[in-house]
């Protein structure tokens, strides 16, 4: 009796337990499957401090830039090139400790705190906007970002007056 009792219980755990297992998974799959087929909606609220905002773009878009262009290798040389622009801005962001805020492909619009909107595309895929409270967002060339850095993130000095 008590055995039967016991083999009844762990059979129920066993049951609990791949439940526990699949059912995250199940949820994560449905959840990208519905992901992929909505197109970008929304608006991504920037964060109000001193960062680097980058733009993704889904594999669909990505996929509808390759179909779109004229030459598979041009396509390939511009992707290896604003890939390498990337990583390297990135690296100098994190370098002088600039929160970089990755925005996700599903959004239409990035917001930030000055009011600007910015609508996003494919167009945006190798854009990276910096940010800092008080001043406007501005789109840094990321061939040059150590020297977009330090023109944009400087320190304003305020006007010096003449005392009498």
């Amino acid at each position: 009796m008590i055995k039967d009792a016991t083999n009844t219980l762990n059979i129920r755990r066993r049951a609990l337990f791949r439940l526990a297992v699949l059912l995250p998974i199940i949820l994560i799959s449905i959840a990208v499957t519905a992901q992929k087929t909505q197109g970008r909606k929304g608006t991504f609220i920037v964060p109000n401090r001193k960062c680097a905002v980058d733009f993704l773009i889904s594999d669909i878009e990505a996929k509808s830039l390759k179909h779109n262009a004229e030459d598979e290798e041009a396509f390939y040389v511009s992707q290896d090139d604003g890939m390498y622009y990337s990583v390297v801005s990135w690296e100098c962001l994190e370098k002088h400790r600039i929160k970089i805020v990755r925005v996700p492909a599903t959004y239409k619009y990035a917001k930030f705190p000055d009011g600007t909107v910015m609508p996003l595309s494919a167009d945006n895929q190798f854009t990276i906007m910096l940010y800092m409270p008080g001043r406007k967002p501005k789109e840094a060339d990321t061939t040059t970002m150590e020297d977009e850095i330090k023109d944009y993130f400087r320190p304003v000095e305020p006007k010096k007056t003449q005392r009498k």
